[in-house]
């Protein structure tokens, strides 16, 4: 039999692991994956959104950080990330990393206020070509 996923973690004493929320759910969801999640330095999930239960269930695991990361695949994966504390609902998607810009726009491409809502519009190298502007 193969070596499940929190067996592999704790094997080779895997200290950074990075996959979807879905996937550290199904880890965390017994004993001996909440016991690899614990024994992370650095857990990092993105892809879908992060619910605040879940969030606060990896956070009791002991992770010592949980980062939530957002980016849509045409800005080479990542955009935004932000560092989960306790009790964040909703979780939120986070601060442009180096080298991108974000901006949330209303629907004249103007700027919205803080708490506004719009269309959110990433730039820098990141974005891949063939986008418009």
């Amino acid at each position: 039999r193969e070596p499940s996923v929190a067996e592999s973690l704790t094997r080779f004493g895997v200290t950074h692991l990075q996959c979807t929320p879905s996937m550290a759910a199904l880890l965390a969801a017994d004993h001996a994956g909440a016991h690899a999640v614990g024994g992370l330095q650095h857990l990092l999930v993105g892809g879908e959104a992060l619910p605040a239960p879940l969030a606060a269930r990896l956070r009791s695991t002991g992770v010592a950080r949980l980062t939530n990361m957002y980016g849509p695949t045409e800005t080479t994966i990542w955009s935004l990330t932000h560092e989960v504390q306790a009790d964040e609902s909703p979780v939120p998607i986070g601060r442009p990393i180096a080298g991108t810009s974000a901006w949330v726009l209303d629907s004249l491409g103007e700027l919205v206020p803080p708490g506004g809502e719009g269309e959110l519009y990433l730039g820098g190298p990141g974005v891949a070509r063939g986008y418009h502007h």
